[in-house]
């Protein structure tokens, strides 16, 4: 059975080397540019085919602090 970090591009396997990856951050970019994401465990990371974030990490402010809701 072939290891998660098998299926990275040559140049990323090259910069891991021989470090042990404990950690995996999932990021993406919002509307306005700022990262959003989470970080989960790397066994986790390479039993998954699918990866879900919470809707609800695109309602925070820059500062962390939640958006008004105009509906409320």
């Amino acid at each position: 059975m072939s290891k998660w970090t098998d299926q990275l591009p040559e140049a990323a396997r090259d910069y891991i080397g021989n470090r042990r990856v404990d950690e995996v951050e999932c990021i993406i970019g919002d509307i306005a540019g700022v990262a959003r994401g989470k970080a989960m465990p790397a066994a986790k990371f390479g039993k998954q085919t699918n990866y879900f974030l919470p809707n609800s990490i695109f309602l925070q402010t820059i500062t962390g602090e939640w958006a008004d809701n105009p509906f409320d």
